[in-house]
């Protein structure tokens, strides 16, 4: 049996052991006597029987109740209230569910009801994208962020990645270069160099063939991709993989990237963002996985990524037309005070110190301003120094 088999049988039995740890509480005669309701505690005992369950053996800790947390990231950027969410959750660990409130009654099913979804794609060796999950149940979660929220839930429960659960994303991510791979079952091929390659995840399911490759360069921008490859970058280039995650980077760009330096392990690899705390956060979320869900996505890295550009400190050193200029607003300060204080937990001294810049000269800006100074000035100028000198 292969090791994603036996992950998946685990994964199968964990669930099960704790629907029938769930259901045991449900039974209980006595409410107000029985156990906390903590599913967490069924993965450690998934067969207990009925005579051990009055007498609740396992230890209590941080980790005792239904440790369903939403990350306060994801909340904040759906919306949702962080405050909120905290009671909701101490909520349902503390109390049976005929004493929830209705908004804990809610999301105690759309997290019951994930759970039973991933328990179908797993028994039925299955995959499904997160949109076709939401819409086979929608009726109960009504808007996709409730299933979002729900499935996070469910891969921090189980201490488990997406992919693990079986749940695939709709990549927005592309690539084009000096790559191949091929379907060993079915000896179908794709040929990077041929053109722009969508990074959905059905590539999991082929093997590394091919790639003289001697650098990667991710890009932030899908505008910035299609600029470079109006600029004939990849005939300047040739041995060149070049990938844009359009933006703040889905899983399943990452997870490709992760894989692909596994199989190309000793070339350089680079990104080229705005010279923005966005374009900040995008490289260190690159570079050091995800803060809305580490375990969702399986604590992707790449830790040998480094970046090159564009850097706030260039700004003084380039002719960059004053209009290329932009002021930080408020909340850009606010958020690189945040991004400053992180960087430097990393070891990240010389973003540090490109944040410190970036807030004295009170400035941001974009790569395209690098377009204004030449044709062909961000691909055989620019680019091709930062590139040959790292």
């Amino acid at each position: 049996m292969s090791l994603h088999e036996q992950r998946r049988e685990e994964l199968v039995e964990m669930i099960e052991g704790a629907f029938v740890y769930f259901t045991m509480n449900l039974c209980a005669s006595d409410i107000q006597d029985s156990t906390r309701y903590s599913m967490r505690r069924a993965l450690k005992r998934p067969h207990q029987n009925e005579e051990e369950f009055n007498t609740d053996p396992f230890e209590e800790g941080e980790n005792g109740d239904w440790d369903f947390e939403d990350n306060e990231q994801q909340q904040s950027s759906s919306g949702g209230d962080s405050d909120s969410s905290n009671h909701v959750d101490n909520e349902l660990s503390r109390n049976p569910p005929e004493l929830l409130g209705t908004t804990s009654k809610r999301l105690l099913t759309f997290r019951l009801r994930a759970l039973a979804q991933i328990y179908e794609l797993l028994v039925e060796n299955r995959h499904a994208t997160k949109r076709d999950l939401f819409y086979e149940s929608k009726k109960i979660y009504e808007q996709q962020s409730n299933f979002d929220r729900a499935l996070t839930a469910v891969c921090n429960f189980l201490m488990a990645s997406r992919s693990e659960l079986h749940v695939i994303s709709c990549s927005k991510g592309f690539a084009i270069g000096s790559l191949k791979l091929l379907n060993a079952m079915d000896d179908n091929e794709i040929d990077f160099r041929s053109g722009t390659i969508a990074l959905n995840e059905s590539l999991i399911n082929f093997d590394f063939a091919d790639s003289d490759a001697n650098a990667i360069l991710i890009l932030e921008k899908d505008s910035v991709f299609q600029h470079l490859l109006d600029e004939k970058f990849m005939e300047m280039f040739p041995k060149t993989i070049l990938i844009t995650g359009r933006g703040y980077p889905d899983i399943c760009t990452r997870q490709f990237l992760y894989w692909l330096a596994s199989q190309l392990p000793n070339i350089p690899m680079f990104i080229l963002t705005d010279a923005d705390p966005y374009g900040v956060e995008i490289f260190l979320t690159y570079k050091y996985g995800s803060d809305r869900s580490w375990i969702e996505s399986g604590g992707i890295t790449l830790p040998q990524l480094k970046w090159i550009g564009f850097l706030p400190s260039e700004a003084n050193n380039l002719p960059v037309p004053e209009n290329q200029l932009l002021k930080l607003t408020n909340s850009d300060k606010r958020r690189i005070e945040k991004l400053s204080t992180k960087v430097l937990s990393l070891g990240e001294n010389s973003v540090f110190d490109e944040l410190a810049i970036m807030l004295s000269n009170n400035c941001k800006l974009e790569i395209e301003a690098l377009y204004t100074l030449g044709d062909k000035f961000l691909s055989s100028v620019y680019l091709k120094y930062k590139m040959e000198n790292q």
